[in-house]
């Protein structure tokens, strides 16, 4: 007990809540020191040089000359699909649609409209051909070729030397 008197003292007290007072302030303001190291360290840029100016138009060419591409290449689908006998005037509209929005904001959009027609362009059937003939393949199958007993699942084929 004499202890417990010796250590609350006025002055312990004191020095206790000034500790707990400025590790609760340091928990609610340290994001500003944070900041302002961040800040002195690293500022920011005052202004894109001229050949900044320069990059972007020439990325904004490029990015125009690929969707223009892009058109091109869903038209040739289209051509294609339409020599085959496919009516695919409403998906040329679509297809036409998007090059109004050939701009740096809108060209998101287009590349979706041009990729949703490129999906939906209609193609035939492929028609596939064995690689070999059906009356080759049952005329000389080996004996011990696994599977030979088809018509009997799960059995072992007892015919075997």
């Amino acid at each position: 007990m004499e202890l417990l008197l010796k250590l609350c003292t006025w002055r312990n007290l004191a020095w206790a809540a000034a500790a707990v007072a400025v590790i609760y302030c340091a928990s609610l303001l340290q994001d500003h020191p944070r900041r302002w190291y961040r800040d002195w360290r690293y500022p920011p840029q005052s202004q894109a040089g001229s050949a900044g100016d320069e990059i972007l138009q020439l990325k904004e060419q490029r990015d125009s000359a690929a969707l223009l591409r892009r058109h091109g290449r869903v038209l040739a689908l289209l051509s294609r699909a339409e020599a085959e006998g496919f009516d695919v005037a409403g998906l040329r509209r679509k297809a036409d649609a998007a090059l109004p929005l050939n701009s740096a904001r809108t060209r998101r959009k287009a590349v979706l409209l041009l990729a949703e027609v490129e999906l939906a362009v209609p193609r035939k059937k492929a028609e596939y051909q064995p690689l070999y003939p059906a009356a080759e393949a049952e005329e000389e199958v080996p004996a011990d070729v696994p599977g030979r007993g088809e018509g009997k699942p799960h059995q072992l084929v007892k015919d075997r030397p």
